[in-house]
């Protein structure tokens, strides 16, 4: 595509993302922070509708391993926020920040090496995360159960928690989630960097430990390679949207990194 056509584009399209964010209006945002553990703090966003939803179940949605909530689930571009859209619907959404991401407490354990301690966050601790968050929730809308829509490393956790408390649910959703340790993922898995050069089949302490950095520049690379471009266009106009250049750069990045100069991966497990 020539410069001139593309810059048409990407200017037709920031305008239809504008417009497509203006019907927010119809739509409220509130951030507040849920305790959990002792010294941890939350983030969580309500995502709703004005005015207010009927009967359906109040919807969380859980981010993955790497992209924190508000960067997986509300960008402010055209087919960027699952969560407008749910609450558009009628669902009242709440978006969390798993202990360690985006604008949740962070321990003390950051500030030093990734190999000086073992991985600062695990799958116990963001499941204790995320019943802090359904309380929460079930607290503000009159004790009804919560519907969990857990993302990649957010489905499993999302798992794990009903395993546990599946009392307080209506619903379960795992979108895009491994099942079982030894599931062939050729970013996590065995042949990746995450993986002992030296002991295969075991975990990479040495380059990963604690945690694990990102550059900007990740957050695409490994979409594109595992989702194709032929993949994600049949999967309809919201995933075509999704791939193009305004909304990977500009709103992915600025959400990924807007609040913090880095942002680190936890290793959980």
């Amino acid at each position: 595509m020539k410069p001139a056509r593309r810059i048409a584009a990407l200017a037709i399209l920031t305008a239809l993302s504008l417009l497509a964010w203006a019907q927010g209006s119809l739509v409220k945002r509130s951030d507040f922070y849920v305790p959990s553990d002792p010294g941890t703090d939350v983030f969580v966003r309500e995502v709703r509708a004005e005015p207010a939803p009927g009967a359906q179940a109040p919807v969380l949605l859980i981010h993955g391993a790497r992209v924190p909530g508000i960067a997986s689930f509300d960008l402010p571009v055209l087919g960027g926020s699952l969560a407008m859209d749910l609450a558009l619907a009628g669902f009242r959404v709440y978006i969390l920040d798993v202990r360690g991401y985006g604008k949740s407490t962070r321990s003390r354990g950051f500030d030093l090496p990734s190999n000086a301690n073992p991985p600062l966050v695990r799958s116990p601790e963001a499941v204790r995360d995320i019943g802090a968050v359904v309380r929460d929730i079930r607290r503000r809308n009159h004790q009804r159960k919560v519907a969990l829509l857990g993302w990649a490393a957010g489905g499993s956790w999302a798992g794990y928690y009903a395993s546990l408390h599946s009392d307080q649910l209506s619903h379960l959703i795992m979108l895009n989630t491994l099942f079982g340790a030894d599931a062939p993922q050729p970013l996590i898995g065995r042949g990746s960097d995450l993986e002992d050069p030296h002991q295969p089949g075991q975990f990479n302490f040495a380059q990963n430990g604690a945690y694990r950095c990102n550059s900007s520049n990740s957050l695409l690379t490994g979409s594109s390679t595992v989702f194709p471009l032929a993949k994600w266009s049949a999967g309809g106009q919201f995933l075509r949207g999704y791939r193009t250049p305004i909304v990977g750069w500009f709103a992915y990045h600025s959400a990924y990194f807007g609040h913090r100069m880095r942002t680190r991966l936890l290793v959980s497990s």
